[in-house]
């Protein structure tokens, strides 16, 4: 029997019994009543094709396209009001339980690949695409509110807005919307976005405090699949997904916010941490530019259906491009600006420092 979830203004379903389908719906609690604008469907086997045509990601026709992904192959089709997703998960070998875990850097069952293949193929392309029809975009950012404004900290990855996230929510009275992706309303709301959060052993540099949180409570086989994927790989090459409630605890997250302060962080090669004033088209295009570089796979599916000739299931970049950036700045339009300067040595606690006055005035 299906489920029915929201993200913001968005609702999806997801259907069937498979272990996988359950680690999606354990990931995503938040119900909803309305007709699912997205079904994502695990089934036995994939509907056929009508006159399938060969691609680089794997086969199209004019309605639906089919792709492998991770531990999972999947088959979109487009209907009239609605986004029909049926999933086969991949067969895998058979393995010890632990064996698995200790076999994938993010030390997870085969249940929980398979969740996580759907909600980083298809979900997260098709969530932005959809979520544009009903007025919200995705956007590649953390964020936090607190009395009923919201922060956002737009970056590419490896910049630091999850750990500073982090800090604003454990050491400062922040609640946090989501890490990672955000979901931008017109009308300047700010969703929470449940995805799980992904620590990586770099996040916990300095800071045993989060470094407890997330270890703990761990087995002492997780833990040392942990620190040895650290040292081995090294901080980018370890990491742990965990659900925002149980690494930082009840009361702790929110639901949705008005974007009172949108924070770009840009990483510098040198020179000194530093805040100033940007302009407002400036970050539009910004955020514009990372969230479609980070819905994968959105842009080699597209480009493959180009080559064949399909235009009728995706809308091309530039269309998906001036929709979302026509969202972003409606959201933004009564939001401040902000862009942070964050050389390589910066440590979370200085980004939160330097953000402080601002944050005070987000919230007057």
């Amino acid at each position: 029997m299906a489920s029915t979830h929201s993200l913001g203004r968005l609702t999806f379903a997801i259907d069937g019994d498979h272990p996988g389908a359950g680690q999606l719906r354990a990931e995503f609690p938040r119900q909803a009543t309305t007709t699912p604008d997205i079904g994502f469907r695990f089934v036995d086997r994939l509907p056929g094709l009508d006159n399938p045509r060969t691609t680089d990601f794997g086969e199209a026709s004019q309605v639906a396209y089919r792709v492998g992904a991770g531990r999972i192959t999947y088959q979109v089709t487009r209907r009239t009001n609605r986004w029909d997703v049926a999933i086969v998960a991949t067969p895998g070998r058979s393995i010890p339980p632990l064996v698995q875990r200790l076999r994938n850097f993010n030390y997870l069952s085969r249940d929980e690949l398979i969740a996580k293949s759907v909600i980083y193929g298809p979900m997260d392309h098709l969530a932005h695409i959809a979520g544009l029809d009903r007025g919200q975009s995705l956007a590649h950012a953390s964020s936090v509110a607190r009395d009923g404004r919201g922060v956002a900290l737009f970056a590419e990855g490896g910049v630091g807005k999850t750990s500073t996230a982090l800090k604003l929510v454990l050491e400062h009275g922040w609640s946090l919307l989501g890490d990672d992706l955000a979901v931008l309303a017109d009308d300047g709301t700010i969703h929470a976005h449940p995805k799980r959060m992904q620590i990586y052993a770099y996040n916990l540099a300095g800071d045993p405090v989060l470094r407890h949180r997330l270890l703990s409570s761990r087995s002492p086989i997780d833990r040392l699949h942990f620190e040895y994927h650290a040292r081995r790989y090294g901080p980018k090459s370890s990491r742990r997904r965990v659900s925002a409630e149980q690494l930082l605890g009840p009361g702790r997250t929110a639901n949705q916010a008005t974007l009172a302060l949108a924070v770009l962080l840009r990483r510098i090669d040198s020179g000194d941490l530093r805040a100033h004033e940007l302009d407002r088209e400036h970050v539009v295009e910004e955020i514009t530019r990372v969230i479609l570089h980070e819905i994968d796979p959105y842009r080699p599916v597209l480009a493959g259906l180009e080559a064949l000739g399909i235009t009728t299931i995706l809308p091309s970049e530039s269309a998906l491009a001036t929709r979302t950036s026509a969202v972003i700045r409606s959201a933004l339009a009564q939001a401040r600006v902000l862009e942070v300067s964050v050389p390589p040595s910066t440590v979370p606690a200085q980004v939160v420092g330097i953000l402080q006055s601002h944050l005070d005035s987000a919230l007057s």
